[in-house]
């Protein structure tokens, strides 16, 4: 049986490239097509090895920069599924996975009144994207799971 999928390629419009600065440095396919972190097959040239910062859906503009600028020590995470625990604040070794190919990074935590719940790497973790899912690990134990915001 063959699958069906459908074409969405003719609803995606073109958009601009911008630096970090709102610089337009040229066009892109469409914001779908992109994802933070990535730097192959970006169409552009700029003399230096560029990656994806940002993805506005908003205005259909995708901001490129250098690969520390994608560096951060803080997060959101929002939609939290618990596994072993009711929370996560009284884990001494607890670590979070944000890309499926990373080695888990050392947290601490903090719930916030919204529901939200903050995290703080020891180390500064590259590109962390809205969206995705951060899984909490104690050693090898899965712990909880939610969404990155921002």
């Amino acid at each position: 049986m063959k699958q069906y999928v459908p074409d969405f390629s003719e609803k995606v419009k073109k958009g601009t490239y911008v630096s970090m600065d709102g610089k337009e440095l040229g066009t892109h396919e469409g914001y779908p097509f992109y994802t933070i972190g990535q730097r192959k097959g970006l169409g552009i040239a700029l003399g230096v090895p560029a990656y994806v910062q940002h993805v506005d859906k908003e205005t259909n503009k995708i901001t490129i920069g250098f690969r520390d600028d994608l560096l951060t020590k803080d997060l959101l995470v929002s939609n939290l599924y618990f596994s072993k625990y009711e929370s996560l604040q009284a884990i001494d070794n607890l670590s979070v996975k944000i890309r499926y190919n990373t080695q888990p990074a050392p947290c601490t935590i903090t719930s916030m009144e919204s529901g939200l719940c903050k995290v703080h790497f020891e180390n500064p973790v590259w590109a962390v994207t809205p969206g995705q899912s951060a899984v909490f690990y104690e050693g090898d134990d899965l712990v909880a799971g939610g969404i990155i915001e921002e």
